[in-house]
């Protein structure tokens, strides 16, 4: 059977973002790992932290990949959740690729019964561990981080009553 394997941060440094694998029918995660680690030792040290999902949702080491699946290898920062995402909240969550709008997304949560809005911004800093940093670089599993930040925005909104809001992360 063949599978799509997607790699993401340190686990597409090790064996590419993404690639096509040919695996017998019936193969666990577990099968999966033993084949991965073979093929790219560099996987090793990384495998313990690793989450592992199929078809945009999280797996465990035994469950079965079907035909024709997507398989994400997703390292700590990576994220990964089940999908639970409310409809009416994935259209305020959004990755893209582009400069963020704060104006728009403001102008989105804004309304005269809701008395604040609270901004979160990040931005690169210029060392970490004593080491200079340059830039970042951000990657997603975009099918499933679309979901957790839906998730998000529900829960936040679920909260109280006349709550908004909107969740854009840039990727690049």
């Amino acid at each position: 059977m063949r599978v799509r394997i997607l790699a993401f941060a340190t686990a597409a440094d090790a064996l590419g973002p993404e690639r096509d694998l040919d695996l017998p029918a019936g193969t666990t995660i577990s099968d999966l790992r033993h084949r991965l680690l073979a093929d790219f030792p560099a996987l090793s040290p990384l495998w313990p932290r690793l989450a592992i999902a199929i078809d945009g949702r999280l797996a465990r080491g035994e469950e079965e990949i079907p035909e024709g699946a997507e398989v994400a290898l997703l390292p700590p920062v990576s994220g990964g959740a089940p999908d639970t995402a409310a409809t009416a909240a994935g259209a305020r969550a959004a990755l893209t690729d582009q400069p963020i709008d704060v104006a728009a997304i403001s102008a989105g949560v804004a309304g005269p019964g809701r008395g604040a809005i609270v901004l979160f911004l990040g931005t690169v800093r210029d060392s970490h561990a004593g080491r200079a940093v340059s830039g970042l670089t951000y990657s997603a599993y975009a099918r499933m981080a679309e979901q957790k930040l839906a998730e998000i925005v529900a829960d936040l909104e679920a909260v109280g009553t006349n709550l908004r809001a909107e969740i854009v992360h840039r990727l690049g």
